[in-house]
């Protein structure tokens, strides 16, 4: 789930909690610069890069704002591992909106909240999911906000996690 704390002109900081033991979601960019603060629970993080060199096909889906999936562009290359972090309660990351990443429970399997401070500035236009078949086997879950009720129920949630 994602829970808006403060939009402003310049940013808007988040939080996002995921299901305990939540598998590998698919291969994703931003739309925005992110600072990221895990407050509790651990997960990995890998990042990725295509290498257009290499034989191989994979499909780009544009996600648009609101959850919206277009049809798949068929691309030549290859989904390359860059690297993994294992975030723990207290870590910082820092990412990039090019950035290709997946992230996956840890080895807690506790359930993860994220702390999110997004730039609003410079935003990136070109926000995708990719991967390596024509149809999206993983259904994204980035767009399921929560609101009225349940927000109060989240932050004692997080509150009580995080002391």
């Amino acid at each position: 789930y994602k829970m808006v704390l403060y939009e402003g002109e310049y940013i808007d900081i988040k939080v996002h909690v995921f299901s305990k033991g939540f598998e590998e979601t698919s291969y994703h960019n931003h739309s925005q610069h992110m600072l990221l603060c895990n407050l509790a629970g651990d997960y990995f993080h890998k990042l990725w890069s295509i290498n257009h060199n290499k034989p191989g096909v994979l499909y780009k889906f544009k996600h648009e704002k609101g959850g919206k999936i277009s049809k798949a562009e068929k691309i030549d290359g290859t989904l390359e591992y860059m690297d993994c972090s294992n975030y723990k309660p207290g870590n910082w990351r820092c990412l990039h909106p090019s950035s290709i990443h997946t992230i996956k429970s840890g080895v807690s399997n506790e359930q993860v909240i994220s702390f999110i401070i997004r730039s609003k500035l410079d935003q990136n236009k070109d926000r995708f999911i990719w991967s390596k078949q024509p149809q999206l086997q993983i259904k994204p879950e980035f767009d399921d906000y929560v609101y009225d009720t349940e927000r109060l129920q989240i932050l004692k949630y997080i509150v009580s996690a995080v002391q």
